[in-house]
Order: structure tokens, then C-alpha cells, then sequence
């Protein structure tokens, strides 16, 4: 079957109007230099074209969710993996991203298609089917590609993505698909890509910079706009799509900051990524992969990253960040109890770090970094009190009754929809605050021996004590 852009396609939400124009100030100088072919090569270069702002901003989202029909089953791929309803988990990204900018940043999703069908992969790549995906690949030599096997340019032009993105005033898409943990199969989407507008790349870019994008752009097609497009699995709980939205963070942040700023400046950016595995005494806040604490205490030659649940106590300047770009340079002792000792709690907390400031400071780059993250062409319109609310129509998916224009959102089917009336919540996902085991779909509530607030817990191996 051919996915056919109105297939299985649901609009929740009206079009919002752009509001391109840019302020042209140039951070490049010299080190514009440093591409030399770049534009030869798929990337220009272009000054930081912002007018800083910190007014929140409206973004508008279309989710592709991969869930092929399985003949020799009967039943939808999702079903017989016992997956996630991909739906909440893009409503609930939503939400979270409103929370951790403050605001600064309200996804609106405009387009949701739910495709009955299996994502096309790249020429020589291993055929992707129900035979090859549930058994694993035939025999033969395939070509594996470094960044996954999906074949974005045909899933443009089948979707019809790139005239859904100027019709919508679309700025990210979101893709969900699946793993088989038993062949080690997925659908080979990416957690993170993007193209730049006309490939520009800010103009003190590095080669380095040029060949991480050629890599996260993959082969999607200039759709006239910067354009984020996220990968995440219905297979995993919505953890892994926050870590990816952080890894996206890190990379914009860091091509940011090192084209503006020159070598032997003090950068923010790299300030604020400090943990004290690799910088003994100047913990701030991290990065996606590493907590302030980090990998401590482990023995030498270990694998240290992703360390989520360290209690190891370091001192650390993160919560100075709240102040930025006025930093104190006050520290405080935190273990991870700071972030509930999970990989979800950590990248809440470390998201929530993200300054979101008016005016500009060093290398006259945004205290608003939210600007970098989700608004880098500057075209993202504005928005104030409920404008910045999604307004889903009923039956639409939601997470909160905020997100509802019948202000209602219940549990209908084991999903969360907006309703005509009030009604009870689902049970929570993992992680999610509750109060009694009752609220959460594990049947655990507790603190993983962190300090409240009471979180659910994935099983009952996790302590559900309480600290101080």
C-alpha cells in the first residue's frame, strides 16, 4: 500500500500565521572563513538572524505514527509489540516541552496521520517488512547507514511533507515508529535531524559543524524552512524522546555559541554542559548523557554515561542557571535525588535549566536560548494566555484539560481525548506524579528512595520510600 497524505489523517488544529523577518546582526567575522567550501559542500553560512525575544512562541507539529497491519496476525503492529499509543505520547511532549521552557515554547500539533503501512528504506538497505521485521532480514549483504535506513526523501514525497509544512506553517515532524527487541530490528528512524533553510549554517561554523549537519540532515528535501524532524519508538516509554529532544539542545546550543563566540571567550554554553567527571570542582549542569555527578565513583575503563541514578553528592552550579544571564556563581550539594535518580526525572530537570531571559549577552547571542532550539529561522509567531493553548477539537488527544477547547480531557479507550465533559484520567505512565498506586498504570507510587513528590514506578523492584 502507497501512504497517501490524507490516509488515516486526523487535523486537530487550525493553521496559525508566520511571522518571518529577520534582524540581521553579524557574530561571524573571520571564522566565517573556516568552511571554505561549505556552500559547495550542501551548507552556507549566515549571521545570527535574531531579534532576541522572550515572548512564549507558537510551534506547529505534524506526527507521522508508523503502525502497519499484520496479516498473518490479525492484529496492528503496536498491539502485538504491546507498545505505547503514540498519540499520548506526542501530547504529552508537547506538555512537557511547554513546561520545562516556561512556556517559552507551546506545540500545538496541527496534524496527526496514523499510517497503516511500513516506512520506505534507503537503496541496498535490508528490506523492511511484516516477514523480515517479526523474523529478521534474509540472507544477503545490505548496506547499514550510520544514522538509520529510513528513507526520508521518499517519506516527504509520499506524505506530500514538504506542501503540509507551508500550508500548516509547520516547524517540526514528528515520526514514531517501532523495535523488535527479538530480531534488533527498527524502522530505522533517527532521533534527530534536521535542514536548515538553503542549508545556512551560522557564519562561524567549522568543518566540524558542516559534517554533523550533512549527517543529521539526512537526504530530507529544503522544504523552505528550518525544519526539525524527530524520531522516537512507540516501544519505549516517552524517557527516550525527552533525552533526544536534549540531545537536539546540546548540538544546536553548541553551533551556536562556538560560531558567535571566538575560541578563547568564555562560552555559556560550555559552561553550563560542565559535570564534574570532566571538570573536577565546576559541575553546572550537564549534559543529556551525563548528570552533575555523572559517573563518579565508578572504577576506571567503565562505562560512566547515562548515569542517571548516581547519589554520589557533588557540589554544582545548576540551579545558578535560573538566574542567567545575572550567574552568582553560587554552587549547592545535589545527588540525584535532585531528579527523582531516573533518566526522565534528569531530563526534566536538566531541561528546565534552559534560560529563557530577555536581551542578549555573550558573543551577543539571545538569553532566550528556547530562540536556538525551536525557533531558529525566527519565524514562530507569538502567542499570550490562551492563544498559547492548542484548543484541540473533541475527540482530539491530550494530556491536560488546558490542551482541550471544551477545557475537559478523560480517559476514553485507555487514551486520554478531550471530551464534552469532565471525567477521570487514565492510569499514569512511569514517572508521572500520582499520589496512590491506584493513579498509575504499574500499580506502584513511590519515591525510588528520592525525595518527594511521589512519582509511578515501572514495577515493584523500585523502592517506594520516601527521603527526607
Amino acid at each position: 500500500m502507497t501512504p497517501d497524505a490524507s490516509a488515516g489523517s486526523t487535523d486537530i488544529g487550525g493553521d496559525s500565521a508566520s511571522s518571518a523577518g529577520f534582524a540581521g546582526e553579524s557574530s561571524g567575522g573571520a571564522a566565517g572563513d573556516a568552511l571554505g567550501g561549505a556552500a559547495e559542500a550542501g551548507g552556507g553560512q549566515t549571521a545570527d538572524p535574531r531579534g532576541c525575544s522572550a515572548e512564549p512562541k507558537i510551534s506547529n507539529v505534524l506526527v507521522l505514527y508508523y503502525n502497519p497491519f499484520l496479516t498473518d496476525l490479525n492484529q496492528d503492529l503496536r498491539s502485538h509489540l504491546a507498545g505505547f499509543d503514540a498519540k499520548s505520547l506526542a501530547v504529552r511532549w508537547t506538555e512537557h516541552v511547554q513546561n520545562v521552557s516556561g512556556g517559552a515554547i507551546n506545540y500545538k500539533i496541527v496534524d496527526m496521520r496514523e499510517l497503516n503501512d511500513w516506512p520506505p528504506q534507503l537503496a541496498g538497505a535490508a528490506p523492511l517488512n511484516e516477514s523480515t521485521f517479526l523474523g529478521g532480514p534474509p540472507q544477503g549483504n545490505y548496506t547499514q547507514y550510520e544514522t538509520g535506513n529510513a528513507d526520508y526523501a521518499a517519506i516527504f514525497e509520499s506524505q506530500k511533507l514538504c506542501q503540509a509544512v507551508q500550508s500548516k506553517d509547520i516547524s517540526e515532524i514528528w515520526i514514531w515508529g517501532a523495535w523488535n527487541r527479538d530480531t534488533n530490528l527498527t524502522f530505522g528512524l533517527t532521533d534527530v535531524a534536521y535542514r536548515f533553510a538553503k542549508d545556512e549554517l551560522p557564519a562561524g561554523a567549522t568543518a566540524d559543524d558542516l559534517a554533523n549537519y550533512q549527517k543529521r540532515r539526512r537526504n530530507i528535501p529544503d522544504c523552505g524552512r528550518t525544519l526539525w524532524v524527530m524520531g522516537s519508538l512507540y516501544t519505549a516509554e516517552i524517557g527516550d524522546s525527552l533525552r533526544s529532544y536534549n540531545t537536539r539542545i546540546d548540538e544546536v546550543m553548541s553551533l551556536v555559541t562556538n560560531s558567535a563566540l571566538p575560541s578563547d571567550a568564555p562560552n555559556p554554553w560550555q559552561r553550563f554542559r560542565q559535570y564534574a567527571l570532566a571538570n573536577p570542582g565546576q559541575a553546572q549542569v550537564g549534559t543529556p548523557a551525563y548528570p552533575p555527578n555523572g559517573g563518579l565513583g565508578f572504577d576506571a575503563g567503565t562505562n560512566r554515561d547515562w548515569n542517571y541514578d548516581n547519589r554520589t553528592p557533588v557540589l554544582s552550579g545548576a540551579d545558578d542557571w535560573y538566574a542567567y544571564p545575572a550567574l552568582t556563581g553560587t554552587k549547592k550539594t545535589i545527588d540525584c535525588s535532585a531528579w527523582h535518580c531516573s533518566n526522565d526525572g534528569f531530563q526534566t530537570w536538566y531541561a528546565q535549566h534552559i534560560p529563557h531571559a530577555a536581551g542578549r549577552s555573550s558573543g551577543n547571542t539571545c538569553n532566550n536560548w528556547w530562540q536556538y532550539i525551536a525557533d531558529y529561522d525566527d519565524r514562530l509567531p507569538t502567542c499570550a494566555g490562551n492563544g498559547c493553548k492548542p484548543g484541540y477539537a473533541l475527540g482530539a488527544p491530550c494530556a491536560t484539560d488546558s490542551q482541550c477547547a471544551s477545557t475537559h480531557c478523560a480517559c476514553q479507550g485507555a487514551s486520554m481525548k478531550c471530551v464534552a465533559v469532565g471525567g477521570s484520567a487514565c492510569p499514569a505512565p512511569s514517572w508521572a506524579p500520582c499520589v496512590v498506586p491506584e493513579d498509575c498504570i504499574s500499580g506502584v507510587c513511590g519515591c525510588n528512595d528520592s525525595a518527594p513528590p511521589r512519582v509511578c514506578l515501572p514495577d515493584a523492584s523500585y523502592p517506594v520510600s520516601c527521603s527526607p
